[in-house]
Parts: structure tokens; sequence; C-alpha cells
């Protein structure tokens, strides 16, 4: 080993100090001249030895600090390379979820037979002026998604058609084929209404009508504004019905978690099952794709991390061995500092001796 190697060069050292004992006696000529020689090494030796033990020290010191900051860079890196697979993982769940969401979009799921038939043949050019579903042509803030999808109902796969030739053509289309039935909306025919009411957005609970809350082309107006434009929303059925009896029942409140006071005074409600339905499903796959942004934009921060965590770990860890290898180097000096020490110390009082018994 390189301790035994140091320990053989030191022994080797003496010996040679031993047969230069014997010139410099030779060339000297007294032994008080090689004795002050021999001393002036053994001083020079002895402060070497204090100079290896201040590197010691000092390599020691900033081996503890590289290594405190080698094993927090390594935490750091493991960290960090956890939220990396936790966030992919994350990232393949929305995905899966957003492409079962749209494999259903593109199948129509939740539409009736004769819809998905006028939307397809639409596609397909076999019928012109049709602008797609209400569902298709409106946009809601996902807090209002429930209360605007109870408040359409079934409505919500009505056909948005340019004129009546089109609702006729799409009638005769179904009649056909035997395709069922469906409703179509005409923007030629069908024309909004104008609320009347006044004081409804000093009660208390009122959110806003409907058709205030959606968002649509303009010229699609009329339609949204027949549909919704005499339907308020309230935030709870408790408002909704202080509200209904101020003004007689003369129209229709439907609350935040989809609960109906219907014009004439009935009451429907109870559960819903918030993802069943068409609209809702358009909402979740807008959310689901921001998520998707924002764990991939996640993603690239964590990879930018772990690489920055990688690299000052490798140059701590460089770092690290390079001090190792210096306190080695200063272990094999300090050893043949030592033995050559001791070589001249055991010469020196051999000379002490040859002095009195000359």
């Amino acid at each position: 080993t390189e301790l035994n190697f140091a320990a053989e060069t030191a022994q080797k050292q003496a010996y040679d100090e031993e047969k230069r004992l014997e010139e410099l006696i030779e060339s000297l000529g007294d032994t008080e001249s090689a004795a002050e020689e021999y001393n002036r090494k053994i001083a020079d030796n002895k402060a070497e030895l204090q100079k290896i033990a201040n590197q010691k020290s000092e390599i020691a010191n900033k081996l503890s600090g590289i290594e405190r900051l080698y094993n927090s860079r390594k935490e750091s890196f493991e960290n960090a390379k956890s939220e990396l697979e936790k966030s992919l993982y994350e990232l393949k769940s929305r995905e899966q979820r957003k492409k079962i969401l749209i494999d259903l979009e593109n199948s129509m799921e939740g539409f009736a037979g004769s819809v998905k038939q006028i939307l397809k043949a639409a596609k397909q050019g076999r019928i012109s002026g049709i602008y797609g579903t209400v569902a298709q042509n409106i946009s809601v803030d996902g807090q209002y998604a429930l209360a605007v999808e109870t408040a359409l109902g079934g409505a919500m796969q009505n056909l948005i058609v340019e004129n009546e030739d089109a609702a006729k053509r799409g009638i005769r289309f179904l009649k056909e084929n035997h395709g069922g039935r469906a409703t179509f909306l005409p923007l030629t025919s069908v024309k909004g209404y104008e609320f009347r009411e006044k004081g409804l957005e000093d009660c208390d609970g009122f959110v806003a009508m409907a058709d205030k809350i959606v968002g649509y082309d303009s010229k699609f107006s009329g339609i949204i504004g027949s549909l919704l434009g005499r339907i308020a929303i309230a935030e709870d059925i408790d408002s909704a019905t202080i509200i209904a009896k101020k003004y007689g029942y003369k129209f229709r409140i439907v609350t935040l978690d989809g609960q109906v006071i219907n014009a004439g005074g009935s009451f429907t409600g109870g559960s819903a099952q918030k993802s069943a339905g068409i609209f809702t499903r358009k909402n979740e796959i807008e959310k689901i794709e921001t998520e998707i942004n924002q764990l991939s934009a996640q993603r690239g921060e964590l990879d930018r991390k772990m690489e920055k965590y990688r690299a000052e770990a490798e140059k701590l860890r460089y770092d690290r061995e390079s001090l190792r290898s210096e306190s080695a180097e200063c272990n094999s000096a300090e050893i043949r500092i030592n033995a050559e020490l001791s070589s001249l110390e055991v010469l020196v009082e051999q000379l002490r001796a040859a002095a009195e018994n000359s």
C-alpha cells in the first residue's frame, strides 16, 4: 500500500543518512560540525511536520463542509426526482382522462341518436346550414355549468340551423332515414324574450339571468335569449324561494347546485350527477387541458432543477475526491518525515556518544 511504500522509503532514507553521517564526519573533520548539520535537519523536519498538520486540519475542515453540501445537493436531487415522477404520473393520468373525454365528445356520447345522425350528415356535407347543438355553441364558467345545464335541460341537444329551409332539410333527412326526431332552431325564426321584471338584481342571492353568464357568437343571441332569457340563476334554494315569492312565480329560477323553482310554483330538485352532462364534459376537457399545460411546465422546471442539483453534486464529489487525495499525500509525507526525523535523532545521539568517547 501507499503507507507501506512510504515506510520503506523512510527506512531507505535512514540508511542513506547513516552513510551520509560517516561521510560528513570524514569531510567535516569533527563530530560537532556533523551534529550541527543534523540538528538543522531535525528542526527543518519538525517545521515541515507542523506545516503538514496545519494542512491536514484545513483539508479536514474543507472535507466536512463539502460533505455536508454534497449530501444536501444529493437530497435535493432525490426530492426533485420524486416530485418529477409524481408530476409525470399525474400528467399521464390527466392525458388519459382527456383522451377518454375527447373520445366521448367525438362519438357524441350523450346525444340522442337523431342528433348524432344530423351532425354526422352535416360533417359529411350531406346537409347544409347546420351550426351544431346548443351545447356545442355556448361556453360557461365552471361554477355556473351545472346551473346552465339544468336550465337548458334537453334543449342542450337542440340543433341550431341557418334558416327554416335548413330545418326542413334536417327533418326530411330524419324522416327518410327513420332516424327519430330532433328540434331545430332556425336563426331566422327564433327570437329572444325581453325580461321585463324590475329590481331583480337587488334581491339577495340573485346571481344573473342565465343568458348573461354564457358565452356565444352574437349571431346566436336570439336563440340563447329564447332559451335562457327568462331564467334567473340564484345562489341557493332559500334565496330562490324568496325571489320566486316576491315575483309571484312568474318565471323559472335555477340554483347553482341545480335545484329548480318552475314558473307557476312547482319545485324540482335533488342530487345531480355533475359528470354526466354534455355541457359539463366540455368544461372538464377545458379544465384538464389547463392542468396538463401546468403539469408540463412543472415537469420542465423539475427537469432543470434535477440537472442543476446533479451538476452541483458531481462537482462537489470531484472536489471531495481531490481533497481526499491531498489528505492521503499529507499522510504519506508525514510518515516519511517522521521516519527521517527518528533516524536523524538516532544519528545525533550516535554523534554525541562518539564525541564523548573520543
